[in-house]
């Protein structure tokens, strides 16, 4: 006796159902609903004397810019590999900047940018401050959004941008930085394994 054959259209209909909407035919999802990362105390410089690719533009040294890098690869050795799709959104970000003793009065405003890997000039706000003091010695620049890193990762790593714009000078200071994500991983076996 000899068995049928299904046309192609006909088997793929039929399994058509298996695979569900918009998803692999054979996949597991993990759901990470927060992930909080400090990094290393970061050291920014005086504003006086302070190199010029310290500036956020080359003309104008009232705007000092210091980037971090956010790797993700130890934490979740999957991400950039393929077969893997990845919702990776930024729910918080916080920089505390602390002078110690000293004053930080000449900071008129922090600002946080997410930037683009592809095109520098394209950054999302993240976190903003503004001066209300009159003469802080520690300042916590913070926000909560809920931005989506996807267009902003590359590979395992994305960077976040501070820029800070001084009235004088000002010494040198250091800040804690911290975040919080949350991550939804897909992995497609039939695309991961083979």
């Amino acid at each position: 006796m000899r068995r049928r054959i299904l046309p192609l259209a006909a088997s793929a209909a039929l399994c058509a159902p298996l695979a569900g909407c918009d998803r692999p035919l054979l996949y597991a999802e993990l759901v990470i609903p927060e992930i909080r990362i400090s990094l290393p105390q970061q050291v920014f410089p005086a504003s006086t004397g302070a190199p010029p690719e310290t500036w956020c533009t080359p003309t104008d040294p009232t705007c000092l810019v210091k980037e971090v890098e956010y790797d993700f690869a130890d934490a979740i050795p999957l991400i950039g590999e393929k077969g893997v799709t990845v919702d990776l959104r930024m729910t918080e970000i916080a920089m505390t900047l602390d002078a110690g003793t000293a004053d930080l009065g000449s900071v008129e405003s922090v600002t946080i940018r997410i930037v683009s890997p592809d095109d520098p000039g394209d950054t999302v706000v993240v976190a903003s401050y503004v001066r209300t003091e009159p003469n802080p010695t520690t300042i916590t620049v913070s926000g909560n959004a809920n931005i989506d890193l996807g267009p902003y990762l590359s590979g395992s790593k994305f960077v976040a941008r501070a820029e800070m714009v001084y009235a004088s000078s000002t010494p040198a200071f250091t800040a804690d930085v911290s975040a919080r994500f949350s991550l939804v991983l897909t992995v497609d076996y039939g695309s991961y394994v083979f």
